[in-house]
C-alpha cells in the first residue's frame, strides 16, 4: 500500500496544524470550511499518509528547538567568558573609597515584605529565644 501524495491543503493542515496543535482551527486556517471542521480535521489526523507527514513535521521541529538551545547557550557560554576576560563579571569590584566590594551575580532570594531592620530585629528575638511580639494585642 502505497501512502497517498499530500495535496496543498493538506500541506497547509500540516503546517497549521504544527503551529499550535488545534485540528479544528488548522482545518479552517488550511482553507477549508468552518461548516462541520471538527469532525473532518479528526478524520484527516487519522489519515496516515497525514499523521507521517506531522511526525516528520514534529521532528524537524523538535530537531531545530534543540540546535536553538545549543546555540544560545553557547552564545551564552562565550558572552559570559568575554565579560570575565574583560573584567566586567569578577568576585570583587572596586568602589569610590578603592575599597573591594564583593559582588554576587545571582544574589539570594529577597524575603518579600520584611525589610532589612526588620529581618535583622527578628532574627535577634530568635536569637534571644523571645517570641515574635503578639500584633493582636495593641
Amino acid at each position: 500500500m502505497s501512502a497517498a501524495p499530500l495535496t496543498i491543503r493538506h500541506q497547509r493542515f500540516v503546517h497549521e496544524y504544527l503551529r499550535d496543535g488545534n485540528a479544528t482551527q488548522a482545518y479552517v486556517r488550511a482553507g477549508y470550511s468552518r461548516r462541520s471542521a471538527q469532525p473532518c480535521a479528526s478524520r484527516l489526523l487519522a489519515r496516515p499518509h497525514i499523521a507521517a507527514a506531522i511526525a516528520v513535521g514534529r521532528q524537524r521541529l523538535a530537531q531545530a528547538l534543540e540546535v536553538a538551545v545549543v546555540e544560545q547557550m553557547r552564545s551564552g557560554l562565550e558572552k559570559a567568558a568575554q565579560a570575565r576576560r574583560a573584567g566586567i563579571i569578577g568576585l570583587k569590584v572596586r568602589t569610590h573609597r578603592k575599597q573591594e566590594q564583593r559582588v554576587t551575580l545571582w544574589p539570594g532570594r529577597p524575603q518579600l515584605g520584611i525589610e532589612a531592620r526588620e529581618r535583622k530585629r527578628s532574627e535577634e528575638r530568635r536569637a534571644a529565644g523571645e517570641n515574635a511580639p503578639d500584633h493582636r494585642k495593641q
